[in-house]
């Protein structure tokens, strides 16, 4: 998880609505912080497929206690088995497999998991070379744009934006939490990918537009 034991939020603060629902079912509620990072897909996944999701920021430490492993982001509500539950990508997944954006098929099952790892991979690259509440440093931000080109190459290989799984959904979060390094520069090769996130302009503006970047470099 992301150390944010360094980052005060001293106070409960209004939920962010991210969907009506175009699915039947009981309104669910990310908690998370009010920053660009684990939470992207699931908001993203949200909006896109209808679901009922609202993003909630809460006081944390103290919230600690509520969480299932000690860390957010945890969805809550009437629509989640138990109440709530924990882990970034197993949220994703769930919330895929309610709104049916895991594939129809076999192959489309394989490719939107593959496009899953690959998200992860992006967002270990940029973890390893982030300092907390800092940024990347300059030194080393010209060699992570030069990884993350490299990553979103092969995102593009695998891009299916008519397809819209959950998988491709990823590919626009990797681009969310990357772009203060330079859209243009990350999607040097991958002109899928770059058109997938210039079409989907207005649903990230409306899901993530009020949050602040994690991944920047300083």
């Amino acid at each position: 998880p992301i150390p944010f034991h360094s980052i005060p939020f001293h106070s409960v603060r209004r939920a962010r609505h991210i969907a009506p629902a175009s699915i039947e079912d009981p309104t669910m509620e990310l908690v998370y912080f009010p920053l660009l990072a684990r939470n992207v897909l699931t908001l993203l996944l949200a909006r896109d497929a209808g679901l009922d999701v609202a993003q909630r920021a809460v006081d944390w430490p103290a919230y600690k206690g509520e969480t299932m492993f000690g860390q957010l982001p945890q969805l809550e509500g009437e629509g989640v088995p138990g109440g709530k539950m924990g882990q970034s990508m197993a949220i994703a997944r769930f919330l895929a497999r309610k709104a049916k954006r895991d594939g129809a098929t076999d192959a489309e099952f394989a490719r939107s998991e593959m496009l899953l790892e690959k998200m992860t991979e992006i967002y270990d690259a940029m973890k390893a070379a982030n300092v907390p509440t800092k940024g990347v440093p300059a030194s080393e931000a010209d060699a992570l744009r030069e990884r993350l080109a490299t990553h979103f190459e092969h995102v593009d290989g695998l891009l299916d934006a008519n397809a819209a799984t959950v998988g491709d959904i990823s590919a626009l979060a990797a681009v969310v939490m990357a772009r203060e390094f330079g859209v243009d520069a990350i999607l040097a090769k991958a002109p899928k990918t770059k058109a997938y996130y210039e079409a989907k302009s207005a649903l990230v503006d409306e899901t993530c537009g009020s949050f602040a970047a994690w991944f920047k470099p300083q």
